[in-house]
């Protein structure tokens, strides 16, 4: 099991990066994204371009504090060196750490 994450963030800023998985192999894989925060907050998961220069696709998802939980669960098959990231979507007042699980 692959596991990516920054690690717990205290106070990051809008599109700070909170989780990498860096490039993929194209495989089809399962994703799981864990976060665990003490504020309230919204994070975008985005699968990026090959290069890591383009969001190829983006969803926003919210954070309830102090709930530790998958916040998605996906199955997919990305390109070769295509990378799934999480990012904050807005400025958190608080700790947050969010996990990619594959």
């Amino acid at each position: 099991m692959a596991w990516a994450s920054e690690g717990p963030l205290t106070d990051p800023s809008n599109g700070d990066l909170l989780a990498d998985t860096g490039p993929l192999p194209a495989l089809g894989a399962g994703f799981s994204i864990l976060a665990d925060s003490n504020a309230a907050c919204y994070v975008n998961l985005v699968l990026r371009n090959s290069l890591n220069t383009t969001d190829l696709f983006t969803q926003k998802l919210y954070v309830h504090p102090s709930t530790p939980n998958p916040l998605a669960s996906i199955s997919m098959t990305p390109g070769l060196n295509q990378r799934l990231l999480v990012r904050a979507a807005e400025a958190v007042v608080g700790t947050i750490q969010v996990s990619i699980l594959r």
